[in-house]
């Protein structure tokens, strides 16, 4: 069975431990390591090129990471350089609710004593504003702003050096991946296509005589993957990337989501096309993690702990982001149908705005009771496609009236029993 389908089969911890103590093991980098190293500590970002230096011989960048991180780089440093102003603009904001909103309320004349502790409040927190103040200099000053020396891309240079993949030959070998591409994200074969929804209108650009299309941006690096894979020299292939979406990584939700390993799709793929026998999708933490372990060097935890906070953060942002972009599609149906269609719509946006304040407290519950079928977002976003066939709104209307005829809303909620019924129809 197990040789049948390899991909469909994680490798063990011990093979991935293995895997390191092997020379004719590849690390490859995926851009969005390189750019959050902007946003870490300097003990993480000292930890993390600590590890790179000990397996300096067996790292690699795609050609296609190397482009993204140089074209993305100073956009990271001015965002990082920028949240030091908003934190400036926040400790301005605490003190004009002294100065100005609660000065308002007239305290004075009206609750003296309540004025007096709420001046003596003010005059406490501005102290303690004054000091952070310095500190947030001091910190200020240690962040590289885009005129200034930037060491993280120094230490890249030197590590990456002729470590890094050819650029593509021609364009019409850019142009065959963009046409295998509509397919593959037609039919959700990964990697890269859920990259279309918010890159498919991204610009193109030219770089070095060939031109880019931005959402096929993760479908050229695995492509320039699979191609250094053939490299008979390489004999496993570990990718460290802190890409949340599911066409990397497969996830499950199980009392909260969890990542079980890459996709089976991208393991069935390499293995077929190279002579590799292990590939892996570790994330920064993980990959930090498994350096401290297999390489004998003191990288602190805290480094390892902030590296997955960042990850779980940017998992939670784009949980939201789904949760957004269903809530919009579903207010543009509401504003273009009828009273009772608009009923029917209501009712899912109501729940996917309580799944919504559930992700906001890092809690990933089910939208409905354990022991019914769960119906989440992923589920919902397959399924909202058939709102927006033509002619549909007579169907669910007939479909309404059914279900208000067999009185079932008390037992299920209204969108769930309209999917149901529709199946009747397909």
């Amino acid at each position: 069975m197990k040789s049948t389908f390899t991909g469909f089969y994680n490798p063990s911890e011990e093979e991935i431990n293995q895997a390191w103590k092997e020379d004719t093991t590849l690390f490859v980098f995926d851009t969005n390591v390189l750019l959050y190293l902007y946003s870490y500590a300097k003990n993480t970002k000292n930890d993390f090129f600590q590890i790179l230096e000990k397996i300096s011989n067996n790292i690699w960048l795609p050609y296609h990471v190397g482009l993204e991180y140089q074209r993305n780089r100073l956009k990271i440093v001015k965002n990082e350089k920028y949240n030091f102003s908003k934190i400036e603009k926040y400790l301005n904001d605490i003190d004009n609710i002294f100065t100005k909103n609660i000065k308002d309320l007239n305290l004075e004349q009206r609750h003296p004593k309540l004025n007096d502790s709420t001046d003596k409040l003010h005059s406490e927190i501005n102290v303690a504003i004054k000091k952070y103040k310095k500190s947030l200099v001091t910190w200020d000053k240690k962040q590289p702003c885009v005129m200034s020396s930037d060491e993280i891309r120094k230490k890249i240079n030197i590590l990456f050096d002729n470590k890094i993949g050819e650029k593509p030959n021609n364009q019409e070998w850019l142009q065959q991946i963009y046409n295998d591409g509509k397919d593959r994200y037609e039919n959700k074969v990964p990697p890269g296509y859920e990259d279309k929804k918010e890159k498919e209108k991204y610009p193109s650009f030219v770089y070095s005589d060939l031109k880019y299309i931005p959402m096929y941006g993760d479908l050229i690096i695995w492509n320039q993957i699979i191609d250094k894979a053939k490299d008979e020299n390489i004999k496993s292939v570990i990718f460290i990337s802190d890409d949340v979406k599911e066409d990397w990584l497969y996830s499950i939700d199980v009392k909260g989501k969890k990542e079980i390993g890459a996709r089976a799709e991208l393991r069935d793929e390499i293995y077929q096309k190279s002579n590799i026998n292990l590939f892996t999708i570790l994330t920064t933490s993980d990959f930090m993690k498994d350096g401290k372990l297999n390489l004998n060097i003191d990288v602190s935890d805290e480094s390892i702990n902030e590296t997955k906070i960042n990850f779980e953060n940017k998992q939670i942002k784009y949980n939201l982001k789904l949760h957004e972009n269903l809530l919009k599609q579903f207010e543009e149906l509401n504003s273009n149908n009828s009273v009772s269609y608009n009923d029917l719509i209501q009712d899912q946006i109501k729940d996917i705005e309580r799944e919504k304040k559930l992700t906001l407290n890092n809690k990933w519950l089910d939208i409905f009771d354990d022991n019914r079928n769960t119906f989440t977002s992923k589920i919902l976003q397959e399924e909202l496609d058939e709102f927006k066939k033509p002619n549909m709104e007579s169907l669910y209307l007939e479909i309404m009236k059914g279900i208000e005829q067999e009185k079932t809303l008390k037992e299920e909620t209204a969108i769930e029993r309209v999917l149901k019924e529709l199946k009747k129809y397909k």
